[in-house]
Formats: C-alpha cells, sequence, structure tokens
C-alpha cells in the first residue's frame, strides 16, 4: 500500500480478488442524515474501528463535524487523532469555522496535566486534537470516543491504540480513508498480532454499499485535510510548531470556545472546588512521559504561583484553572431573568458573544470568586461581573431576615456620572427578579452628596440590595457606623465593586487609600465570603501587590492592555529621545556587539518601505535581519525562533496579530505606530515571556523624535504614574517644546502667565493656553513684600498643600472678625461703605487689570478682572484670598480712587521644590482637604493661628520658602512628604531664576 504519493489509477471496472468477499452484505452509515458515507467495521489488533471513505476532503470534515454534534459533549469525551501538527491546526481551523469547540493537546505547555484530567472528566467539554507525537500524555486517560484523521504506517498506528486502550474505558472509534480500502484492510491483515506463536483471525463486520474506490495525488499522511496539496514532505520543518514555540495558542477573539457547565451552581462550584484540589496530583503515570527531564525552578514557580495564558487578545492569570467561554450561557445557573434581559441589552447576535476580557471572567466569577480587568474604556470590563453581581445579591436577599442590615453589595465608582450608568444597568438586570419574587427590602441605594449621608445609614439600618456611592461618601458613610448603630454587615456584603480604580488613585488618592484601609480590616473576602470587583484603566502595582490580592487568592486578572501587562510582567521599558534622521543609527549602535544567535531582538515600523529602507541600512553596517511584512515571511520566524538563526526580524505593525515568534528579549521601536492603540499593541509580543516563565520579562526601547510631544507625553505619564525611573529627559524635552512655541507678540501679551511656569519654572502639561515667557514687568515683587528672613502671618486660605494665601501679621492685624473672618481695617471699612446702596455705581466697561468691587460671602471687597466676556466677568481676590471667581457683567461695582491705591493685602506662599509625583502636578481636591483640615485648622478659634516661615526666593507675587511652621512648631513640608505621594525637586531654585533671566520686555500692540 502507498503511503505517500499518488495512488495508480484503477481501471473502470476492476475489482481486486477479495472485492466481492468484502462488500457483499453493505448498508448505509449516516449521522442524523447529515452526510451519507460509505463505511465498515474492521477489528484491527482485537480493537473494533468503523472505517469511512469520504468522496473527498470536504465531505470527510463535513461527516466529522456531523458525527460529533451526534454526541453528548457533557457525557462523551471525543478526541481527534492526526499525523502531524501542522494537520492539528488545519483541522482546529476547520472544526472552528463549523462552529465546533475545540482545544489543542500541547505537552510542552506546564498545565497539561492539569487539563487533560479535567477534560476526561468533563468539566472542560472540548474537542481535543492531538497528534502521534503528543499522545502519550493521554496513557490510562479514559476516552469516549476517537477519530482518526488519516491511518499512519501500521506500526505507528499499533503504537496509537496500544496507548489509548490502556483506560478502562473502550473508545469507540473511527477512522477516515482516502485510499483504497481494500488495500489498507490488506495492510492490516498483513502484519497481525501474534499469540502464542499463532495468528489470530481477523473479524471484518462490512455494512454499506459497494465501497468507491478513490484515487488522489495527496500525500496520504496529510491529504485528507489539505486538498491544495501545498505542504513540503517535511511538514514538521517548516510550519510553526505552536507548543514548542509558545506553548499557546491565539485563535482570533471571536472563535467560539464553549463550556457547558453543571446542572446548578451549588454543584458546579463543588466540582470545580474538587478539580482546583485534584490539580497539584493530577500527574500521569511515569511510564507514560517520554521526556523524564526534571521541571526547571520556573516551571515550579509558575506552578506554585499561579498559571497564567494568552488567547483571545487578552492576559490572563490565576491560582486556579483558566477556562474560557463563548457567551452568556459560560456563565454558571444564570437566572434566566438574567440572561434575557442581557440578551436584549445587547443588541444583535454578534454583541452577545463574550469579548476577550470577558470569556474568562463569566466563568471565573460565576464561581464566587475575584476579577481584577485591567484595559481601556469601553471594552466590557463592567460586564465582566455585572450577571454575577445581581444574581448573588438577589439571592443573599432572598435570605435576608428582617432583623438583617446594611447592604448586600457595593459598588463605588469614581463619580455620580459614571455611577449611575452601572446603576442603570443594575436596575435593568435586577427589576425582572424583584417584581416575580418576595423581596422586601429596596433593591438599591445611592449616595452622592454630602447632605444625604445621614439620610442614607438610616436606610442602611435595615437590609438593602446594592448601595452605589463614591469613595468620598464611603468614607463618610463608615464614619457613621457604630456598635451603637451599625450600618455595615461584613457578614452579608458578599460584592464589593471598585469601578476604574486607577482613576480613584488619580484624582482622589488620599481618600482611596482610606476606603482601602477600611476594606482590608472591615470586610470579609475569605471562604463564602466577600467577592472582589476591580475594573481599572491602569494596573496599580503597589497597591495590588501589597493590599488588594492577598485578601483574594482566587482571583483572575485579566489584561486587555499590553503596556499595563508590562508593569504586572516586570519588561522593562526605556524612552530614547533623538532628532530627526538619527534612528537607523541608533540601531545599529544598539544591535553591534549582541550575539544574534542568542538575543531574539524584534524591530518594530510601521510599513514595509520602512523595513526594507531599515534592512539596507542594517546590512550595509554588517548586521543581518529579516523582514516581515506580509504572510510569506511567516515561516521564517518559526526557524528564526527554533533554529537561533543569527539576525534580527523587522516588523510592521500589520503583522503584530500573526506573530508567533515565542519569548523575546527586546523589541526596538525604530517609529512609532500611526495610533498610541497600534503602539500598546506591540507589546502583546512580549505575552510568550510571560506565559513561558523561563525566559526573562524581556526589554523594550522606544526611539522617539523630539518633535513628537504627544507619544512622548504619554510615556512619560505611563513611566511617572507606574512609578518607573524618573523620565527627565523626556521632560526637558516637553517644557522646550512648550517655551518654543511661545514667541512674543502682541497677541501672546493678552495671554495670563501659566502657573506652572510661575511655580515651578517649565510647564509639560498636555495642553496649556496660557502664556510661557514671563515679561521682565512681572519679575519684580510689590513693595509691601518680604524678600528675606522671618515673616509671621495668619493663612487665609489653603489653595493646595503646597500653596496658601497669608495676610502678614504686623502689616495688617485683625480689626474685626465678621462671620468667624478676620478682617483688617481697610477690608472694614470697604466693606461698610460698599454696604450702603447709594455708593455703590455699577460698572458699565469693565476692563482686564481693572481693580473693582465685588459681593463676596456677603461682604463686599476689592479684585482685580483677568477676563472679560458676554455674559460673564473673571475676578481674583485682593485682600481676602487668591481665588480666581466670575460674576455676571450687574455684578461689578465701580471701585473709588481711594481705595485702589491701597497696597493688596492677600500674598501668595508656596512651598519651593514640593510638587505632586504626577506628570500634570496638579494637587487634588482631597489631598488639599486633609491639609486644611489637619494642619490649618480653624475650629475653636483657631483662625487667629499664627504660622512664620523664612523667604526662599521671591518672584513677581509669590514668595518661596522652604516650609511652614505652626504654633506647635509642626512643619508642613515633612506633613506632605510623610501622608501623601509627593515629590521633591532638588533644581526647582535654578529653574525659576532661568524663568527670571529669560524674560522679556512686553510686547506693544502692533
Amino acid at each position: 500500500m502507498l503511503r505517500s504519493g499518488a495512488l495508480p489509477e484503477k481501471k473502470t471496472g476492476e475489482k481486486s480478488p477479495k472485492s466481492d468477499d468484502l462488500t457483499k452484505n453493505c448498508k448505509q452509515f449516516s449521522s442524523a442524515n447529515e452526510t451519507e458515507m460509505s463505511s465498515f467495521q474492521f477489528e484491527a489488533f482485537r480493537v473494533p474501528i468503523t472505517f469511512s471513505s469520504p468522496r473527498s476532503p470536504e465531505a470527510l470534515l463535513d461527516f466529522m463535524v456531523a458525527t460529533i454534534k451526534a454526541k453528548d459533549m457533557r457525557t462523551c469525551s471525543t478526541l481527534v487523532i492526526c499525523q502531524q501538527k501542522a494537520e492539528v491546526h488545519h483541522v482546529e481551523s476547520e472544526l472552528g469555522k463549523r462552529k465546533i469547540n475545540t482545544m489543542l493537546l500541547e505537552t510542552d505547555h506546564i498545565t497539561v496535566h492539569h487539563i487533560v484530567p479535567l477534560w476526561a472528566q468533563r468539566y472542560i467539554q472540548h474537542v481535543l486534537i492531538a497528534c502521534d507525537d503528543n499522545l502519550m500524555v493521554l496513557e490510562g486517560v479514559p476516552v469516549n470516543f476517537v477519530i482518526h484523521t488519516a491511518l499512519p504506517p501500521v506500526e505507528k498506528f499499533k503504537d496509537r491504540l496500544s496507548i489509548l486502550t490502556k483506560s478502562k474505558i473502550n473508545a469507540e472509534m473511527l477512522a477516515f480513508i482516502l485510499d483504497d480500502p481494500e488495500e489498507e484492510i490488506r495492510s492490516l491483515q498483513s502484519e497481525p498480532e501474534k499469540e502464542n506463536g499463532k495468528t489470530p483471525k481477523l473479524v471484518v463486520k462490512l455494512f454499506n454499499k459497494r465501497l468507491e474506490q478513490e484515487t488522489s495525488d495527496i500525500a496520504h499522511g496529510t491529504r485528507a485535510l489539505n486538498p491544495e496539496n501545498r505542504w513540503p514532505k517535511d511538514v514538521s520543518a517548516m510550519v510553526p510548531q505552536e507548543s514548542e514555540i509558545e506553548g499557546w495558542e491565539t485563535p482570533p477573539e471571536t472563535q467560539a470556545v464553549h463550556f457547558e457547565h453543571a446542572e446548578s451552581i451549588q454543584r458546579q462550584m463543588e466540582l470545580i472546588s474538587e478539580a482546583s484540589s485534584r490539580l497539584g496530583k493530577a500527574s500521569p503515570p511515569e511510564e507514560s512521559i517520554k521526556d523524564k527531564r526534571s521541571p526547571t525552578a520556573a516551571e515550579i514557580a509558575s506552578e506554585r504561583d499561579g498559571m497564567t495564558q494568552a488567547q483571545f487578545g487578552v492576559l490572563v492569570w490565576s491560582r486556579d484553572v483558566i477556562v474560557p467561554c463563548y457567551d452568556i450561557s459560560g456563565v454558571v445557573d444564570l437566572n434566566p431573568s438574567i440572561r434575557d434581559t442581557m440578551t436584549a441589552m445587547m443588541g444583535d447576535m454578534r454583541d452577545r458573544q463574550a469579548r476577550g476580557i470577558q470569556r474568562y471572567a463569566w466563568p471565573h466569577v460565576s464561581c464566587g470568586k475575584s476579577l481584577v480587568a485591567v484595559g481601556p474604556e469601553r471594552i466590557g470590563k463592567t460586564w465582566c461581573f455585572l450577571p454575577s453581581l445581581c444574581q448573588r445579591t438577589y439571592e443573599q436577599m432572598l435570605l435576608c431576615s428582617k432583623k438583617a442590615y446594611g447592604p448586600t453589595s457595593i459598588v463605588v465608582s469614581l463619580n455620580k456620572q459614571q455611577g449611575n450608568q452601572i446603576l442603570h444597568w443594575i436596575i435593568k438586570l435586577l427589576d425582572p427578579l424583584t417584581t416575580a419574587g418576595c423581596i422586601c427590602f429596596e433593591q438599591v441605594v445611592t449616595l452622592w452628596e454630602k447632605g444625604n449621608v445621614q439620610e442614607v445609614a438610616d436606610r442602611l439600618s435595615r437590609s438593602v440590595g446594592i448601595l452605589v456611592t463614591t469613595p468620598e461618601m464611603l468614607v463618610l458613610l463608615k464614619k457613621l457606623h457604630t456598635r451603637e448603630t451599625p450600618i455595615f454587615d461584613a457578614n452579608s456584603v458578599k460584592c464589593l465593586v471598585l469601578d476604574n480604580l486607577s482613576d480613584m488613585m488619580r484624582h482622589l488618592p488620599d481618600t482611596t487609600e482610606k476606603m482601602v484601609d477600611w476594606i482590608i480590616q472591615f470586610l470579609n473576602f475569605g471562604a463564602k465570603g466577600c467577592q472582589l470587583f476591580i475594573t481599572t484603566r491602569l494596573w496599580p502595582e503597589t497597591l495590588m501587590r501589597k493590599s488588594l490580592l492577598p485578601l483574594v487568592p482566587d482571583v483572575l486578572i485579566v489584561f486587555k492592555d499590553p503596556l499595563e501587562a508590562t508593569i504586572y510582567g516586570r519588561a522593562s521599558l526605556e524612552v530614547n529621545v533623538i532628532t530627526p534622521g538619527e534612528e537607523s543609527r541608533a540601531v545599529v549602535q544598539m544591535l553591534q556587539n549582541r550575539s544574534l544567535n542568542e538575543d531574539r531582538i524584534v524591530v518594530m515600523c510601521q510599513t514595509k518601505e520602512e523595513v526594507l529602507d531599515l534592512k539596507y541600512k542594517l546590512t550595509k553596517a554588517g548586521i543581518q535581519a529579516q523582514g516581515i511584512y506580509s504572510d510569506s515571511g511567516l515561516l521564517m520566524i518559526s526557524q528564526w525562533r527554533q533554529k537561533r538563526l543569527a539576525f534580527v526580524l523587522l516588523i510592521t505593525d500589520d503583522m503584530v496579530n500573526k506573530m508567533k515568534c515565542g519569548p523575546i528579549d527586546q523589541i526596538i521601536h525604530y517609529t512609532p505606530a500611526i495610533s498610541w492603540m497600534r503602539f500598546k499593541f506591540r507589546f502583546s509580543m512580549f505575552y510568550s515571556n510571560y506565559v513561558s516563565s523561563v525566559e526573562g520579562p524581556g526589554k523594550s526601547v522606544v526611539l522617539l523624535q523630539r518633535n513628537n510631544f504627544e507619544r512622548i507625553w504619554l510615556l512619560a505619564d505611563f513611566m511617572i504614574w507606574h512609578q518607573l525611573p524618573r523620565p527627565d529627559h523626556c521632560l526637558r524635552v516637553l517644557a522646550e517644546n512648550r517655551q518654543m512655541k511661545d514667541k512674543p507678540s502682541s497677541e501672546l501679551a493678552k495671554l495670563s502667565l501659566c502657573e506652572q511656569i510661575a511655580t515651578y519654572g517649565n510647564c509639560f502639561r498636555w495642553s496649556c493656553r496660557y502664556r510661557h515667557v514671563m515679561w521682565k514687568e512681572e519679575v519684580q515683587p510689590p513693595a509691601n513684600y518680604p524678600t528675606e528672613g522671618h515673616f509671621r502671618f495668619q493663612v487665609l486660605t489653603c489653595n493646595s498643600p503646597a500653596h496658601i494665601a497669608v495676610r502678614l501679621n504686623e502689616l495688617y492685624p485683625t480689626k474685626i472678625a465678621f462671620l468667624n473672618t478676620p478682617m483688617t481695617q481697610l477690608c472694614h471699612e470697604i466693606h461698610v461703605y460698599y454696604e450702603l446702596e447709594q455708593n455703590r455705581r455699577q460698572h458699565t466697561k469693565p476692563k482686564v487689570g481693572e481693580i473693582v468691587i465685588v459681593r463676596n460671602l456677603k461682604r463686599y471687597e476689592r479684585v482685580v478682572i483677568t477676563g472679560t466676556d458676554i455674559n460673564k466677568i473673571t475676578v481674583r481676590l485682593l485682600d481676602t484670598g487668591i481665588e480666581v471667581l466670575t460674576y455676571k457683567p450687574s455684578q461689578i461695582f465701580i471701585c473709588e480712587e481711594r481705595h485702589q491705591n491701597k497696597p493688596y493685602q492677600a500674598m501668595e506662599v508656596r512651598l519651593i521644590g514640593i510638587e505632586p509625583n504626577t506628570i500634570d502636578r496638579i494637587w487634588t481636591k482631597d489631598m488639599r482637604d486633609v491639609v486644611r483640615c489637619c494642619f490649618f485648622s480653624r475650629l475653636q478659634e483657631q483662625h487667629k493661628r499664627i504660622f512664620s516661615a523664612r523667604v526662599k526666593f521671591v518672584l513677581s507675587r509669590t514668595i518661596f520658602v522652604e516650609t511652614v511652621v505652626d504654633d506647635k512648631g509642626q512643619d508642613l513640608r515633612s506633613f506632605l512628604l510623610d501622608r501623601f505621594r509627593v515629590r521633591e525637586e532638588a533644581m526647582s531654585m535654578e529653574k525659576l531664576m532661568n524663568i527670571v533671566d529669560e524674560s522679556q520686555p512686553t510686547p506693544k500692540d502692533s
């Protein structure tokens, strides 16, 4: 029998000697009337096998699919065996197109001995696809149904059957034949097993019509599933072998992967718990492992610390078994009302499929486990937990007694706007349940305003469903929780949601820290305790690893943002700012003296033209490179990885999602991607590093031109927020770009000075509409400002932790206290005078820079106009603070000349060299409130407190000091450094001096 090459043609009507015997008693074999096919049964090596002879490769696949669908996948474990790994991937692709859920048997993956027992016991209900090289893992594993896509050589087929028959279950077997079936049978008859020196009689049971003879010029090993016959003879050497390259598969996000669950949520949780407990014990017999090498330290650590997978465009990690689903049916025993409501809300069928981040989240959280979802907005992070949140809340409310109190679930969002969107979805999901069931408690309670805290606390004295609030309100609410009047029951809270955690940390860092501390101390996250659901755009490394993740060992972490995943995977990032045209020289310098047969280096480009140009320049410099800009280069990637070929890969952005190059040592970004999202997607090539745990985490080097302000800013913000080494060189470039755009002109003179320039000496905000050049007339301070030595003062207002408005106590002593606010003689005089209506004259033509009178906090005072518009006038306080306020034109009054000539009594004081450790350097509201309450407190007549400081530097109307000391000797600088995430800038004085030195004359009107 020919096992490869073309089969000899048969003449019409020609039969083999035994053809009449073989076809005498035939009858039709079909599956659900899907596809009829000539078939017969044959007992080979004492194993009964059904052989089927399809007319074409397409008929083979259709018949295979029909046969699989006829099986009950909940009880029948199905195995498809191919000869070569290339055929394995082809079968997987074709079955996926026909909506059959498959899973590859990859022996190189560290979790294979965990997955196989779960598959055999039907916890994972996929069709398993394997090749002969991987079958040893299945020795002794019970299999119900085996499909042989083609017959291998006799000895290999005999070995295959020997492995599959060692289990206690006699598997049903189906084998496909595209050769002459009679020849196949004779090949099996020619070498029968011998028992006690005698040749046993082979039993052949035929049932079908006459077998039609088919001839083909396709090699036997692959022709059943590769009709185009384009593979070379040595396929394994040419086609990328996934298990050897990466150890994991990355099908498209839309590929169908279905996970049938147990009949009830309680039973499924028991099954998963039992399965998880067996993970450490599920190992094959020693005889079944040909490669008996000891596991590496990295493999042992990886299995101990958890499992990492990369699939459907996401990176996932968990200590439990990671099994994806396809759609909402993958949620364990989801209430039909919730499922129907979700289906109606999601629209068409395409939207009903689980997104990549939801495929892993839905099965996991439905088992009562916690979740952290990391990724950009609008990728479905919130819907990862909403179904399970609503169902668990509803079930817990059914169990609540009338004596119960507090919320069953807590949802915390950044603000009211974001919270209302989640609230809308929650009400829609809960409404069908609460109207149909006997729930006598409030299903949802919201808290957005401080004035409603006591009212909500009273409502929480009884049991409620879900509390939706903000971090600020939750911190205020928990202060009202006492033993006498409890409003939170740690044992009743079953779900806690922190939605958009990174934005909470960015905008409310102190409040978020207080909230997390309370969560850790109060809530119960043990067995059958509270589930924790976190969604975040950015990965908060320190908070997660030190505070939150230890609470929930059953957590699943899902990344949809490859750049954020580099923080989790500890891949390093380096940003080099270069002048235009120096990119290729920089790449050559980085690649020189590198061992390219050892180091796996990838250079990223935007277009094919860039790849070809860079390849020419590298070749000229003696560096070998291979361009990958189309599918034709994918085979080269496999050889580059497996054979350690000594060249660099030059890849375009369009090819990133097709890369199967395994762990990478370094990625060099030769040119930035066309968009920020495509740039971040480049880092998905590091996923193999995180999965393998054998290679290092990898390094990325980004080359950016000095004029690429947007990309430099985004990377600098990323590095600062994640507390990576501070990119001072990037920040200098941002500041220089900002100042270079400001050319002295009459239009520029109309703009106000940028506050960051006046405070820090530079500005690198994302966008700034203010002036970044100081005029010489602005440099000198007013005459009444202290320029050196100590000075004592009262604090009027605290505008930020490092910025206060003060009044010199010696020059402007307090005359009277008006509404608990100290007033000087001048302030009292102005208020009394303009309080009389006959003394107030409306200003009809206010101009910028003019001093006028307004009514502020029930008192009349002086202000200076900083901006005018048709319907509003912007002013700045002069005597009682330095805040900027807005008034209607009708609220502006003329200031008498005798009051205009008086010096401004309020002065700005700033701490020099201390700033928030963020790229925008904006102090948050909650940080300011802490300083107001704890350092500049005015309770119990404390508005009369006297503070002191020493002048460090005076610029315009700002006095810079090292610190501020209160009447008890407490130091403001130490207070900030101990309490907040702040940074001390050693060069702050030099930067401010440079602003003075570079000041220019005010441009004249042209």
